[in-house]
């Protein structure tokens, strides 16, 4: 669930990016129509998100196979409020054949879009997908950036472990040949007995987290821990 601290966060990040990609797709030429006369790069940077999906759209009717512009529509969209447009559009580009750059941009664009609609999931797979396009390191710092914001959007938390470690007590056993019971003193036997050898240990964890403001949260949970013990 995407709560109001969350989400204003995670917007302000996005604004940040899409000026990285914006960055990285090239100037695109300019539209026959008279209000079109500025590049789209020029309309984005203007934040003219209205005006530069119009001349988009001109520019894509023209030109079916005019990839930076139809990634400029869904980079309006996106800004106008469209998620799910944006990510029709960016997912329509990579039908086609792309440039790195190009194909980095409709990753990632497509990757916020399921964002943004609580795709939490299909929204990682996107940004890892864009991940192998990112050539710049500060492509991967975005991209770095977006999953750590996608991740803590999403109120489900998974964790897994394995661990061998050397133990002088694997089997939990007494440190001690005997036991006194009832003034009785028992000779214990060596299963009972402290033994060394290298302990197994497999653990996995599961957590649901919620807001309910913007400072309390709750969180519940479940743990589990198995050990194999080899002497």
């Amino acid at each position: 669930m995407l709560t109001l601290f969350n989400y204003s966060h995670f917007r302000a990040f996005v604004l940040l990016v899409f000026a990285v990609v914006l960055s990285i797709l090239p100037s695109t030429s300019r539209s026959a129509a008279p209000e079109c006369d500025t590049s789209l790069r020029g309309l984005i940077q203007s934040h003219d998100f209205p005006l530069a999906f119009h001349c988009a759209e001109l520019r894509f009717a023209d030109d079916p196979e005019d990839m930076d512009a139809l990634l400029v529509m869904a980079r309006a969209a996106q800004e106008l409020g469209q998620a799910e447009l944006a990510g029709v559009l960016a997912t329509q580009a990579r039908t086609h054949t792309l440039t790195t750059a190009q194909s980095f941009a409709a990753y990632l664009i497509s990757g916020i879009s399921q964002a943004r609609q609580e795709n939490l999931i299909t929204a990682k797979i996107l940004l890892y997908r864009a991940s192998d396009f990112a050539r710049a390191e500060a492509e991967q710092d975005v991209v770095r950036r977006l999953l750590s914001q996608t991740n803590s959007l999403s109120p489900w938390k998974f964790s897994a472990g394995i661990g061998v470690l050397p133990s002088t007590n694997v089997n939990a056993g007494s440190l001690h040949d005997t036991i006194i019971l009832g003034g009785l003193e028992f000779v214990l036997d060596d299963d009972a007995k402290a033994q060394s050898g290298i302990a197994y240990s497999v653990s996995g964890a599961v957590t649901h987290q919620t807001r309910l403001s913007l400072k309390w949260s709750y969180k519940i949970g479940q743990s589990v821990k198995v050990y194999s013990n080899e002497k």
